[in-house]
């Protein structure tokens, strides 16, 4: 059954004579009807309605939705009366508990929407429009803030100079909590009024102290702890000499920048007291060191890198029996080349598929070794690395020089055969060369 429209509604705080406090309810008439125009037209009917507050006209959110609560009305050729805050819960998500307090009706504007049930459980009963917005008289609610003051609630401008005298407080009635920051000052304290028993410990700050205002006279003898004295406040002026020993000095005190340079000798130091954990990285330099004063047991295993060794320091009588007397230096340069002639892999040389020529490949050294290297090449087979002898792959020539059979140190070229060795044949290739630098 669709209700039409809410004709006529009186929304007010409820009162009694008998209570001091503002009721927790709000009264609410109002007037309804069916597509008919009637609803208990014949008899009084019972239908459940709910009630909700809403911040919003028209919003349905939760977020909107301040309170909310349904009971059984009897309505009576359309006229009805409720007290709103006896109903149950609607199990529905809602800002306030209860109507009680000041936060529901705290000046800001609020929504009054009401369904009612149609008696037809198979159908979804809507809310009448428009919803009627709750004015002045709900609002005295807020009343209920007079029954007691607010922390805080009279401040300074509310009161009229001198309007506050001792008459108006009782004793002991202004503590601590009630004084505001920086309230009190010296025209509020009578002269010779502050005792020793009214200065709690630790209150007297530096701040608050005119310089020169403590003496000797003023410090009890052994109350001055470490704590009381200012970084270098103490200077060789303030120290007696000899009287400082070794027992007065705190373990780990002495730094660096309490020891002057050059300050302490060979006999200031204990034997054995330098020990690695003592020696700050990279401050020993050769300058420092005995001759012959670092010998294998001073070297990490593995510290010695290229750079520590000097050129031709290392002779035939430094290797042990079994290890090479002679070195060669050798680079070494590395390809895989693709059978139209793309370099796959590798770096140090260019690589040119010659014009024309099938299976003929052209390989330039990047650096020409400073004599003819040694060269390894194999055929790509699916991908693997797999070597074949002449004939049925591979020839190497070279490209400058008179030797045939051998690469020159700029480069060489790669001829590709098939399996038999008798046809050229455009194949994908790698290749190794070793060679002094």
């Amino acid at each position: 059954m669709k209700k039409t429209a809410l004709f006529a509604a009186l929304l007010c705080l409820a009162q009694s004579p008998l209570h001091a406090v503002v009721p927790s309810l709000i009264s609410y008439q109002g007037h309804v009807t069916d597509a008919a125009g009637n609803i208990g037209e014949s008899a009084p009917v019972n239908r459940t309605i709910t009630f909700r507050i809403w911040n919003s006209a028209t919003a349905i959110a939760d977020a909107n939705r301040l309170y909310a609560e349904k009971m059984v009305v009897t309505i009576n050729k359309g006229d009805f009366s409720v007290l709103l805050g006896q109903g149950t819960s609607t199990g529905e998500t809602m800002t306030y508990a209860n109507l009680d307090g000041t936060g529901l009706f705290n000046g800001n504007d609020v929504y009054l929407g009401i369904t009612v049930d149609d008696g037809n459980s198979g159908t979804v009963d809507a809310e009448i429009t428009p919803r009627q917005r709750i004015v002045s008289s709900a609002f005295a609610m807020r009343s209920r803030v007079a029954e007691s003051v607010d922390g805080q609630a009279i401040t300074n401008g509310m009161l009229a100079n001198n309007a506050v005298d001792t008459t108006q407080i009782a004793g002991n009635a202004v503590t601590a909590a009630k004084i505001a920051a920086s309230a009190v000052g010296s025209s509020q304290i009578a002269d010779g009024s502050i005792a020793t028993a009214d200065i709690a410990t630790d209150t007297i700050l530096a701040g608050n102290i005119a310089a020169g205002a403590v003496g000797t006279s003023e410090i009890l003898d052994g109350t001055v702890a470490t704590a009381d004295i200012a970084n270098l406040a103490v200077t060789t002026a303030k120290i007696a000499t000899d009287t400082i020993l070794a027992g007065n000095i705190a373990a780990g005190a002495v730094g660096t920048s309490e020891i002057l340079d050059g300050n302490v000798t060979t006999a200031d130091i204990g034997a054995l007291a330098v020990t690695n954990a003592k020696i700050a990285t990279d401050t020993i330099l050769a300058g420092n060191i005995a001759a012959d004063a670092v010998g294998t047991s001073e070297i990490a295993n593995g510290s010695v890198t290229g750079t520590d060794i000097a050129a031709a320091t290392i002779t035939s009588n430094n290797l042990g029996t079994g290890t090479a007397t002679t070195v060669e230096n050798l680079r070494m340069i590395r390809g895989t080349v693709r059978s139209d002639g793309v370099r796959l892999y590798g770096a140090g040389f260019t690589v040119v598929k010659v014009a024309g020529q099938t299976g003929l490949y052209q390989i330039n050294f990047s650096t020409a070794f400073s004599s003819v290297p040694s060269v390894y090449a194999g055929l790509i087979m699916r991908g693997n690395f797999k070597p074949y002898v002449c004939p049925g792959g591979l020839t190497i020539h070279p490209i400058f020089g008179t030797d045939n059979q051998t690469p020159s140190s700029n480069g060489f070229t790669v001829s590709m055969l098939d399996n038999n060795g008798t046809n050229a044949y455009d194949r994908g290739f790698q290749f190794i060369a070793i060679g002094p630098r």
